[in-house]
């Protein structure tokens, strides 16, 4: 009896350990090919770890009759002793070593920095200009004229020399003095009828004539140099003055347009090897198998609907080892180039948003400028044409101030 009590035993064991490695491998496998499989969907990356143990899919239903399986025979295993040498009802321990941290990777905040930073440089380069003064001293010295600041400044030097022309006083008791003299000798005592009536007749004409050459050099005297300051045949010749240079209006250059900024930084890096690597689940179940003396062909074998799901499992999840990786990559390369393709027109656009900006803010400058240019060269010339007409009225009316005295000197003296 106890001989074939211990075959049944040792049938029911293998049986039991060939189901729980069954149900350890279909979980491995099916939890991998998910994975993988919906890693292609979402275009993103398994992980490189998993926190739990090795096990079947949740929510897979063909999983979860294999793990009843094997559950089922597992407590069978249990409750029947275990031989010398006979593996124990135990299952064997899914722990793994645990494996060192890597470094952590950059957050998207810091992987776009260096682009961002790039950008930020090129809008302040293209923001700046210069000073306000600049502008507006350029606008002033376009707006000269040569030969209106000439003209301005020959009338300018004619009013100065007018005004610094020397005048004198007449000494009065001189010209009383010359004036006696003068009656004098046009006027002597007569000497007999004769001249007495030629003297009521004619003496005051001539001791009139006598003093007119004494008052002419009075009258000199009084005014100076200046009947010969207002005289226009003494005012400066304008083209003998310094009119300056014609500068001509230049505007702040545009420059080049912003340099390109490279879109490198913003597109995640691939992912590494291990990261599509699906080789450790495949491991894994190998290593599962292995140590229970399971192969494919006693899987095959197994006359089982179960075995022969895992069989099936294993090998599409074999397929998908070697398929998924480059499928992955492609899906992956699709998803850089579109997120590179993006990032350069945002950025291109951006860049070229700044040099239009610059563009036309100069452009409102530049026709200020122009605006200012003509506005005051047109000023001054109306200025110069103003101090022209105040400078020939005032020789005219200083000119007109003079004869008028000296006429009117001599008519007295004349009629007295």
């Amino acid at each position: 009896m106890a001989s074939q009590t211990a075959p049944a035993a040792e049938v029911m064991t293998e049986d039991a350990t060939a189901a729980r490695a069954a149900a350890a491998i279909t979980g491995a496998i099916v939890e991998g090919a998910a994975d993988l499989a919906d890693a292609n969907m979402r275009g993103e990356t398994p992980g490189e770890s998993r926190d739990a143990a090795v096990g079947p899919v949740e929510g897979e239903a063909s999983d979860v009759t294999v793990e009843g399986v094997a559950t089922d025979v597992t407590d069978q295993v249990a409750s029947t002793p275990a031989q010398d040498g006979e593996p124990s009802g135990e299952a064997p321990s899914n722990e793994t070593a645990e494996t060192p941290e890597e470094p952590a990777e950059p957050s998207p905040v810091q992987a776009v920095a260096p682009a961002a930073r790039a950008v930020s440089n090129r809008a302040v380069a293209s923001a700046s200009h210069q000073p306000e003064s600049s502008a507006t001293g350029a606008a002033m010295a376009s707006s000269n004229r040569p030969d209106i600041t000439r003209r301005r400044s020959a009338e300018a030097q004619g009013a100065a020399q007018a005004g610094d022309a020397e005048t004198g006083e007449v000494n009065r008791q001189t010209f009383r003095q010359q004036l006696r003299e003068a009656i004098d000798n046009a006027m002597p005592p007569p000497r007999n009828e004769d001249e007495a009536e030629r003297l009521m007749n004619e003496g005051g004409e001539d001791a009139a004539r006598e003093i007119q050459g004494s008052l002419g050099g009075h009258t000199a005297d009084a005014t100076g140099g200046l009947p010969a300051a207002v005289d226009d045949v003494n005012q400066p010749d304008p083209s003998a003055q310094d009119g300056g240079e014609e500068v001509p209006l230049e505007h702040e250059a545009l420059g080049e347009a912003p340099a390109a900024v490279s879109a490198g930084p913003v597109v995640a890096p691939a992912s590494a090897p291990q990261a599509v690597d699906m080789t450790p689940n495949r491991e894994d179940a190998d290593a599962l198998a292995a140590e229970n003396n399971i192969t494919d062909s006693m899987l095959a074998k197994g006359n089982d609907p179960q075995f022969t799901a895992t069989l099936g499992a294993k090998d599409e999840a074999e397929r998908h080892n070697e398929e998924g990786p480059a499928q992955l990559r492609e899906a992956e390369a699709v998803d850089r180039a579109g997120t590179r393709e993006r990032a350069v027109g945002v950025i291109g656009a951006g860049l070229s948003d700044f040099h239009g900006t610059r563009a036309t803010r100069l452009n409102e400058v530049a026709g200020q400028q122009s605006t200012t240019s003509g506005l005051t060269e047109r000023r001054k010339a109306e200025i110069t044409e103003t101090i022209e007409g105040i400078g020939q009225r005032t020789r005219e009316a200083v000119t007109q101030i003079l004869d008028n005295m000296t006429e009117e000197v001599g008519t007295r003296f004349q009629t007295a």
